[in-house]
């Protein structure tokens, strides 16, 4: 509303000056004419009488064709008058024909769009002034996120680190001023920067004001990290959390705090660095892990961290006062005094309270884990008597929940009770669980393959959710007989397996393409010492989750030679003539791009010893991509391709792919 009210002073102000100006024109104007008149008559006056002063008739008068002084006099006169005239105009049209628009001032900030957390990076603010008019006392401020750290800037702020006085802007001028940064966040936050110019146009005594703002993602830690745990602890029973952390080529954080928040009824028992307990001389410098002495806080210092390394923590649960005990974990660093977190972890741990101490162990692992398609799963249940007297008739019991367990494939040797999507042991199936005594335990092992996936399957649950429970028909020598109901402590960890997206990989070596045209050339099968070339093609489909950092490579056997003649549908294919590797890099790779596909050229030119053998043309791809939904790496591999041409149906007919 202010500002409104001083663009209309600033406008009634302007309207006065040009009306003073228009009436001093018309002013001017009339007194030119008269004085005109009164030049022009008494030069008539004059023309018009002799020497004597009498006047002269017109009717008898001579006429002189010469045109004299006062007939130029007059002519400079007029001229000069429309010289004056026109030059007000040109110096009005200037002064106040031009005014500031506001509008067109530009103010812009140029920056990255992402960087990696705790990366360097500069901001650009440019300003412009596009008018013919000057501006004064021009100031720029800078607002900055919390997570941004002001590093140095040029020229320096003359207040705090984000105020700078720019004072004068001629027109027709412009100007810049850098700043230098860091963002420390979680990945895929955001970091915001907004500018303020405030000026004030030389002809006005009103200010404006011009705003604008710029941001970007924070796009990873620089670390790879996984975090390993049961979702269920058994009370005064060991459990561990492992993390896991691998520095990424980019990454700013090589020394940096875990801090873990936990209630009074988490107790850690030990700290596990690499495999070592945390005090050991080993893992060698320079990496190292360190308990930080607080009280009132687990925290661990870590240094130096410039390979894969993992960090375990052993704890137990001193009772059960709730059926979930919450923790997080921090990963921070300290800038300036101010802690800048950029990971954090929540844990939610079922606590159960039972005699028998039930474990489902799947893939060598109690935790969450993604698995892919036709995948074959291996599943451990371990049992123990953790009681004061010994248990009878114990059965236990796993249940597989989902979509994609292939019951058909299940391999159990103790040949439990299957039923729906459970199977039960006994003490008919394993006699072990007649009587399970003090301290006494075992293990129950089985295997299941994960469905293969197809396209009719898109509206189903792609997940299978695991856990074991257990009931007892008796306890020890006192006779009870009464079954206990299956409750919430009766139950194991549960394990929650989300299936990794349908990457498929196909890779094969040709001379002859599908439709049974030449692709290759030279000789077939090859001959010792001449060149025969081949084309490899490589093929990806996927359907259900889109990927990031896909890519495909391979490193070229001896004596085979890149051929180059490469083609791609999405990405690029480069060769590494030191390592012999061939790179198909793709990226970020969206289920609508359901297929994508690459091919080149590689030749070969046996030896004398290659004589009467199969050579080995390709040593088989190796894929590797991010599920951006399940968050696993999905790793896959081809298989060796030779001169056989296997999937060259038309080659074979003609070479059985033994060197000549």
């Amino acid at each position: 509303m202010a500002n409104k009210v001083k663009v209309e002073a600033a406008e009634e102000e302007k309207e006065a000056l040009t009306r003073k100006l228009i009436e001093r024109r018309e002013r001017l104007r009339r007194e030119t004419e008269a004085r005109r008149d009164l030049d022009i008559e008494k030069s008539l006056t004059e023309i018009y009488r002799d020497s004597d002063g009498k006047k002269i008739d017109v009717n008898r008068m001579k006429i002189n064709r010469r045109q004299g002084f006062v007939f130029w006099f007059f002519n400079l006169l007029i001229f000069g008058l429309i010289t004056i005239v026109i030059g007000l105009g040109v110096y009005y049209y200037m002064l106040y024909g031009k005014t500031t628009n506001s509008a067109s001032l530009s103010l812009a900030i140029n920056g990255p769009d992402s960087v990696t957390a705790g990366e360097e990076l500069t901001y650009t603010i440019k300003y412009n002034n596009p008018e013919y008019v000057a501006l004064k006392n021009a100031t720029l401020k800078l607002e900055y996120s919390d997570n941004f750290i002001f590093i140095d800037s040029n020229p320096k702020p003359s207040k705090d680190n984000n105020n700078w006085a720019i004072g004068r802007v001629n027109s027709r001028s412009q100007g810049e001023i850098t700043v230098k940064g860091r963002v420390i966040d979680k990945a895929k936050a955001s970091s915001v920067i907004l500018a303020q110019l405030i000026y004030m146009p030389e002809n006005f005594s009103s200010e404006f004001k011009k705003e604008t703002s710029a941001s970007l993602t924070v796009r990873d830690t620089g670390f790879e990290t996984a975090f390993e745990y049961s979702s269920t602890a058994l009370v005064n029973q060991q459990g561990e959390i492992k993390m896991t952390f691998k520095p990424l080529e980019k990454n700013y954080f090589p020394d940096f705090v875990i801090h873990l928040e936990n209630s009074s009824n988490f107790e850690i028992k030990n700290t596990i660095v690499s495999g070592r307990k945390l005090g050991d001389k080993t893992p060698p410098p320079p990496f190292k892990i360190e308990k930080i002495k607080d009280a009132n806080s687990n925290s661990w210092l870590v240094s130096k961290l410039e390979k894969e390394e993992n960090f375990e923590i052993i704890y137990k649960i001193k009772e059960k006062t709730t059926d979930q005990e919450n923790l997080k974990i921090y990963l921070d660093t300290d800038v300036g005094g101010k802690k800048y977190t950029f990971l954090q972890k929540d844990i939610t741990l079922g606590v159960m309270k039972s005699d028998l101490n039930l474990t489902l162990i799947l893939n060598g692992s109690q935790a969450d884990k993604s698995v892919n398609f036709g995948e074959k799963l291996n599943y451990s249940i371990v049992y123990s008597n953790k009681g004061e007297t010994a248990m009878n008739d114990v059965s236990i019991m796993a249940v597989l929940d989902g979509d994609f367990v292939n019951w058909a494939s299940l391999d159990d040797k103790n040949r439990g009770q299957e039923k729906g999507n459970t199977i039960t042991w006994t003490k008919n199936e394993i006699p072990e669980l007649g009587e399970i005594g003090v301290d006494k335990g075992g293990s129950i092992d089985f295997s299941v393959n994960v469905l293969p996936f197809s396209e009719n399957d898109l509206a189903k649950d792609f997940k299978i959710k695991s856990l074991a429970q257990y009931n007892i028909g008796s306890l020890g020598d006192e006779g009870s007989s009464s079954a206990s109901a299956i409750n919430q402590d009766n139950r194991s960890n549960t394990i929650s397996s989300l299936i990794n997206s349908d990457l498929n990989f196909k890779e094969q070596v040709r001379y002859f393409d599908e439709n049974n045209l030449p692709v290759g050339n030279g000789p077939l099968p090859p001959k010792v010492g001449e060149k025969t070339g081949f084309k490899v093609y490589w093929s990806l489909s996927n359907n259900l989750h889109d990927l990031n950092e896909l890519s495909v490579e391979t490193v070229l056997p001896e004596g085979v030679v890149w051929d180059d003649h490469n083609r791609t549908s999405v990405g690029t294919l480069s060769y590494d003539e030191g390592q012999r590797k061939v790179l198909w890099q793709i990226g970020r790779l969206p289920i609508t791009v359901f297929r994508a596909d690459a091919e080149f050229n590689i030749s070969l030119v046996p030896k004398e010893d290659d004589r009467n053998r199969i050579v080995v043309l390709l040593l088989g791809g190796k894929i590797k991509a991010v599920d951006t939904k399940t968050n696993a790496t999905i790793e896959k591999s081809g298989i060796a391709k030779t001169t056989k041409l296997e999937d060259d149906e038309i080659a074979n007919m003609s070479s059985d792919g033994i060197v000549r």
